[in-house]
């Protein structure tokens, strides 16, 4: 069978979605080697691949993001994206690279599997060493002249006027907005011995990856027409079923009350007044059974402040437990979360700023499953009004069920290791 060499930038949510992709890859008789940061070692030997640390590249991990990188903005949409696409990702090509040139002196790799954005990929892929198959737990980013540029904040239109807008706008964020860091991206390239780019950064691993996968269905997408070939949707990775858990506020779950389940992801968690406590006051009054995971650390504060017989708080709460009882998810808009609630048939409120999050955002306000507040900092008073709306206008569960009866008819570690057999 096949040796893969599968490689992740060392973020949870781009280690994870891989996780049940590899158990069925070494299942089907492949050799798998992961290379990633120290922080997932425990979490890939338990699929039974061998793990390879980072070494030339900067390691980090979730909770280090703020001190890896003390100079992220999160003041501006644009300038955190910006940074995070040019030091996050690119800086870290070169160590990446080198990385794995050392790693193939010993594993003769068939296939090169990363996540999008492991920039370390092109080097060999643009080169012709390996074939590279990307996996990708996200929206899909991409843009035509029927659909605008990601995060631009305008949903699609194929008219004739829809069509000069979107022309418009695709060529000022491409050629304007995004100048410095296509060229920025391009200096690092020239560093590697690599020509320009051909396209615009957000696009270019779409054509030269031999498979671009998606963790989604055209379902939870635009309208997307004539997408180049490389793209496959095979449907969403969904959290694995951990040990069994149970909480003192189990029983209630059962209680007839709506239960709203709040959560502000797994970066950034530390400050619990941009969605957590705004949440909470919104739903002070509101009969329902409030559930809250924190992410992490302690949560005294938000027990003695807002502690009841209906509010439950606690650090780590797995989307399998309480998903299958939630009416409604309240969240800063991950997309491993907001794939998980609308497997479940569950709608969303997103408040969310960072990262991908309005580009998943848009997805939800575009398929009528939740509200998007457009803001990672949402006030009370417009959070109660979005939980009041979506729990008295059936069309989001509808919606929300819809959405997940598409997803049940995926299963995407099996299709992703077909394509892989494939190539």
């Amino acid at each position: 069978m096949s040796k893969i060499l599968l490689a992740s930038v060392p973020l949870s949510g781009h280690v994870n979605p891989a996780v049940s992709l590899v158990k069925m890859l070494i299942a089907r008789g492949h050799e798998v080697c992961w290379y990633c940061g120290a922080y997932y070692r425990e979490t890939i030997e338990a699929t039974g691949a061998k793990f390879f640390p980072y070494k030339r590249a900067k390691d980090f991990h979730d909770s280090s993001i703020a001190t890896e990188f003390p100079n992220l903005p999160y003041t501006s949409l644009f300038r955190h994206a910006t940074y995070y696409i040019k030091h996050v990702f690119y800086d870290n090509m070169h160590g990446q690279y080198h990385d794995l040139c050392e790693i193939l002196k010993d594993f003769k790799a068939d296939i090169l599997l990363t996540d999008e954005w492991f920039t370390g990929a092109i080097p060999l892929a643009e080169n012709k060493v390996l074939p590279w198959v990307c996996y990708c737990n996200s929206p899909l980013f991409y843009y035509t002249n029927e659909i605008p540029f990601p995060g631009s904040g305008i949903f699609p239109d194929a008219s004739l006027l829809g069509i000069g807008r979107n022309y418009l706008v695709n060529k000022m964020v491409t050629k304007i907005f995004f100048a410095g860091v296509q060229a920025y991206i391009n200096k690092l390239r020239n560093d590697l011995g690599l020509a320009p780019m051909k396209r615009f950064f957000l696009i270019n691993n779409i054509f030269i990856s031999r498979c671009f996968v998606k963790f989604n269905t055209p379902a939870f997408e635009f309208n997307w027409n004539n997408l180049p070939e490389t793209i496959r949707f095979v449907g969403p990775v969904l959290p694995e079923h951990s040990t069994p858990v149970s909480f003192e506020w189990t029983p209630l779950l059962h209680s007839g009350k709506p239960v709203i389940f709040i959560t502000q992801g797994s970066v950034n968690i530390s400050d619990h007044s941009k969605l957590i406590v705004p949440a909470l006051k919104a739903l002070q009054s509101s009969g329902a059974m409030v559930v809250v995971a924190t992410g992490s650390g302690s949560t005294d504060s938000l027990q003695t402040q807002f502690g009841s017989e209906t509010v439950f708080i606690d650090p780590y709460i797995p989307y399998e437990f309480i998903m299958p009882h939630a009416s409604l998810i309240i969240t800063n808009g991950g997309f491993g979360g907001v794939i998980t609630a609308l497997a479940h048939g569950v709608p969303l409120i997103v408040a969310g700023d960072t990262e991908d999050k309005p580009e998943i955002a848009a997805r939800i306000k575009y398929c009528k499953v939740g509200i998007n507040l457009g803001t990672g900092n949402p006030s009370p008073r417009r959070i109660k009004k979005a939980v009041e709306k979506i729990l008295h206008d059936p069309v989001y569960k509808n919606n929300a069920v819809g959405i997940s009866k598409d997803f049940q008819q995926h299963n995407a570690a099996l299709e992703t290791c077909l394509l892989i057999e494939e190539i």
